[in-house]
């Protein structure tokens, strides 16, 4: 094989396969007698420019699509909360979240046995996705509801605001989740559904509103009919348990401490 020439300086063969190599990778056509005119050093800069160049965009690109930790490549985990919707039958549990997750609202009253649904939203600037529980309401599937009260990160306690007797049921609700939570507090909204008929109220907003604020928690009126109230709940519910899971990692953290200044405190000293 002939080894080309230009301009009286001889290139060896190995310049002309990476600079082929090297536009070929760069989707570029390029004619081959074009292939000789760069030396060895120039060809080495060209080929070093172009592989940054190509790192930078991928770089770009990745940072378009995912969120990057700082001084990593490593894709930082979207946030999901579970949030758990309990309530007595027929106060609008599943109307108020098929109207956050799928903007209509259902006329027909279909009792519950369990539905899941998955809903993206965004609470202080951060995206984050709700993984939402539609649990029963008639005390026949209670033992179904055990199940959730345990993997539940958060509670949406609805009550009907034409009637009475849901709103009286709410505290045996609550009660239950701090027991099964085994906490005299937890992540907990609670939502008095049907605001729009105002005709029929039952309960007053300022006794729901005492109820919440005795128990710590915040409070809606709400209408999945006329889509009132109808994300509140649960972003605030997003800010609870990022509050709440804030507390629960500073206690484990601060107990540590506390033991190893008590087993300082017992060493012996021997003369």
């Amino acid at each position: 094989m002939l080894t080309p020439q230009l301009n009286g300086k001889t290139f060896d063969r190995h310049t002309s396969i990476i600079l082929h190599s090297a536009t070929l990778n760069n989707n570029q056509t390029l004619k081959p007698r074009l292939l000789f005119r760069c030396s060895t050093e120039v060809s080495r800069v060209i080929i070093e420019r172009r592989r940054k160049a190509q790192e930078l965009c991928c770089h770009v690109q990745t940072f378009r699509l995912f969120k990057l930790l700082p001084n990593r490549g490593e894709r930082l985990p979207e946030m999901m909360y579970k949030i758990v919707v309990l309530g007595d039958g027929g106060v609008g549990k599943s109307a108020l979240v098929i109207q956050l997750t799928q903007n209509y609202f259902t006329v027909e009253y279909d009792p519950t046995i369990e539905n899941n649904y998955r809903k993206q939203i965004s609470v202080d600037d951060d995206t984050c996705m709700l993984d939402i529980q539609d649990t029963a309401g008639q005390e026949e599937f209670s033992a179904a509801r055990a199940t959730f009260l345990r993997t539940g990160e958060g509670f949406i306690v609805v009550y009907s605001v034409i009637s009475e007797e849901s709103f009286l049921k709410i505290h045996s609700t609550v009660q239950d989740i701090y027991k099964n939570k085994e906490q005299d507090q937890f992540p907990v909204v609670i939502v008095g559904n049907k605001c729009d008929m105002e005709k029929d109220r039952e309960v007053l907003t300022s006794h729901g509103r005492d109820y919440a604020n005795g128990i710590g928690a915040p409070f809606f009126e709400s209408s999945a009919k006329s889509r009132i109230n109808v994300e509140e709940p649960f972003i605030e519910m997003v800010r609870v348990i990022r509050r709440y899971q804030g507390k629960s990692k500073d206690k484990v953290t601060a107990a540590p401490v506390k033991k190893a200044k008590d087993k300082k405190e017992r060493r012996c000293i021997l003369i």
